[in-house]
């Protein structure tokens, strides 16, 4: 969030920004500067997966007056446990979103990309290995899909069961045959 107010202005004498800071600035502006949040890389593959699933660090924000807790701490506390939950994502969310890195990665094997991108050495070989003859781009679609999403399922359903909360868990692995999809994919 630091970044994003220094890109429109509202740091000009502070390390981070403060509520009245940052209420001064159109909500517009705010959205489009928030790439802002995110530095400069210079090579786009290393790191990736880690890079990227901090995409959703840019969603609710805990600060004590609107959101009080993040939503893993609100779960565990058994926030929302009177509510009945189906909780879960696609197995390829973003699986076709790589796919324009596949010049980048050439002929480059999917386990050594995916270490390259973030993820534990034992862990990429498993992938890779699930993803076969799919190519690195796809694996690292997948990587990218089980850092942002299916992580987050497989961390939130536990919370919730915890706390005597209702909750169901699915795995979605219908994979469309419309042009232009691949897999189980995001919104499909």
């Amino acid at each position: 969030s630091a970044r994003i107010a220094a890109a429109v202005g509202a740091l000009p004498d502070r390390a981070s920004p403060d509520k009245a800071s940052l209420e001064a600035v159109d909500g517009l502006a705010l959205f489009e500067a928030r790439e802002a949040a995110f530095a400069p890389v210079d090579d786009v593959l290393t790191g990736f997966v880690v890079r990227e699933a901090q995409c959703l660090a840019l969603g609710p924000l805990v600060d004590g007056d609107v959101c009080e807790t993040s939503v893993s701490d609100a779960l565990a506390a058994g926030v929302g446990s009177d509510k009945p939950l189906y909780l879960g994502a696609c197995a390829h969310e973003f699986n076709d979103l790589t796919e324009s890195l596949a010049p980048l990665i050439g002929d480059t094997p999917a386990a050594a990309v995916l270490e390259r991108a973030g993820v534990p050495g034992a862990i990429a070989a498993e992938m890779a290995n699930e993803v076969g003859d799919k190519g690195a781009a796809w694996a690292l679609g997948q990587g990218l899909t089980d850092a942002i999403f299916r992580q987050t399922v497989a961390h939130w359903a536990p919370l919730r069961a915890a706390s005597g909360a209702p909750t169901w868990v699915y795995d979605f692995r219908w994979e469309s045959q419309a042009p232009g999809v691949n897999g189980a994919a995001h919104c499909v």
